[in-house]
């Protein structure tokens, strides 16, 4: 538990075992790191059960945070947190709230406003303006070692979830986002818009 953070993955994130032990699994993550997490944190699956979640009708929490919580009313209790990324099963809709289930087997309600389908997500045409918006509501968030959500985040698991919130998934690391998109040239500073990512080494 003392160990340093590597990364972070957002609920509904398939991931690989590699290893186990009573206590932890050694994970792989779609961004191909790999560490080591607690097993209190991770719904193991079969294939059958991958394939699933894979086609069920599944929803993007789009907002910073959120919660989830046990009716479809302001007053309902909290069942858990959400996060920008988070995603979920939505089993049905009751007035403004989807009614929603975890990974985990965990159920209850969402606002709708507050959520988007996966499939409208991933065909998002990205707005530069939108990233941007997003990336100024984080102003101010904690800085997190190798932190990736919106509670807390280091330099490129910021820039990561900016471009994730609008459909754009890039590397974990800074590294690795530098080998996206198009190279620019910067001798002429003209040529840089908003939204350009710029890297040092």
């Amino acid at each position: 538990h003392c160990s340093e953070m590597v990364s972070q993955v957002m609920m509904g994130t398939p991931m690989k075992v590699l290893e186990m032990t009573e206590k932890w699994y050694r994970i792989q993550t779609p961004e191909n790191y790999i560490g080591w997490m607690d097993a209190g944190g991770l719904q193991r699956l079969s294939y059958n059960d991958l394939d699933h979640w894979k086609g069920s009708n599944r929803y993007l929490f789009n907002q910073l945070n959120g919660k989830i919580i046990n009716t479809p009313t302001k007053k309902g209790e909290i069942v858990s947190d959400l996060v920008l990324g988070d995603l979920f099963e939505v089993e049905s809709i009751v007035q403004n709230y989807l009614k929603i289930k975890t990974p985990d087997g965990r159920s209850g309600y969402v606002l709708k406003e507050d959520c988007i389908s996966f499939n409208d997500w991933s065909q998002i045409k990205p707005n530069t303006q939108d990233v941007l918006n997003v990336a100024k509501q984080m102003m101010g968030s904690p800085y997190l070692w190798g932190g990736v959500s919106s509670k807390a985040v280091d330099c490129s698991g910021f820039v990561k979830l900016a471009h994730y919130s609008q459909g754009i998934i890039l590397a974990r690391d800074a590294s690795q986002q530098a080998k996206y998109g198009v190279a620019i040239d910067i001798s002429d500073l003209k040529n840089l818009q908003a939204g350009d990512l710029l890297f040092f080494g």
